[in-house]
């Protein structure tokens, strides 16, 4: 199996859960994320918290305090905003840190709330919107022709794998869309630790990308132990 990094991150940091079993109780809220960052690789951003230009200014002031290798995973709803919210909002994050970048993320997950496949069509205005150099993420048709698998690999948009649980692996059968490699991995609620790891493992074993995968859980009141549990296993089966 090809080692890269596994980019292990939660929904939210702010989990009032947390408080106690894992920030120091003295930590000001603002230094959170950063905290957060020492122990996890990526953690998600969903455009919609972040609209109003205070919104804005206290989520720079925290990222510019976590370190260079924390990847953020930038999340738009595509029935709740529109390709130029995108562009402005990275446009922001751009001018941030003039070292960091857009290199401060990962990447861009479009979600929709019903997991429906999402065309070329549908797709291309937000791939005008968003920066080249970030790749993309979305629910794809499950069988693409040759055509449309080469046109999603040359705009950098990629499957999204959903880890389901019960041996149930996301973005479907490995045996389609093999030429189109997954970089982010969503994880179901209440996922066995052990069996998240069988599953990233399989995962792995396809057609990983060449530099990392971000793998988020999707609980939003994820007990903190249990995130502790997956980055365990995790580092066994990754090295």
């Amino acid at each position: 199996m090809k080692l890269i990094p596994v980019l292990l991150g939660a929904q939210d940091w702010n989990n009032e859960s947390w408080d106690e079993e894992f920030y120091p109780e003295d930590l000001p809220a603002d230094w959170q994320l950063a905290f957060y960052a020492n122990e996890y690789g990526t953690v998600v951003i969903e455009l919609a918290d972040f609209r109003t230009p205070v919104e804005r200014e206290v989520l720079g002031e925290q990222l510019i305090d976590c370190h260079a290798g924390f990847r953020p995973l930038l999340k738009i709803d595509m029935a709740d905003a529109m390709p130029r919210e995108a562009g402005d909002f990275l446009g922001w994050l751009a001018q941030l840190d003039e070292d960091t970048g857009l290199d401060r993320l990962c990447g861009v997950w479009l979600g929709q709330a019903d997991q429906c496949a999402v065309s070329w069509q549908e797709l291309q205005p937000w791939r005008a919107a968003i920066d080249a150099q970030l790749p993309i993420a979305a629910d794809l048709p499950l069988a693409c022709t040759a055509d449309q698998m080469q046109r999603f690999a040359a705009e950098k948009i990629s499957p999204v794998w959903r880890i389901a649980g019960q041996g149930r692996a996301a973005h479907a059968d490995p045996a389609r869309n093999t030429s189109l490699a997954a970089w982010l991995a969503l994880v179901e609620t209440g996922l066995p630790a052990r069996e998240l790891a069988q599953q990233t493992r399989r995962f792995l074993e396809q057609e990983p990308p060449e530099n990392f995968v971000a793998l988020v859980v999707l609980e939003e009141d994820i007990n903190i132990k249990q995130l502790q549990d997956y980055a365990s296993l995790l580092r066994l089966i990754t090295g």
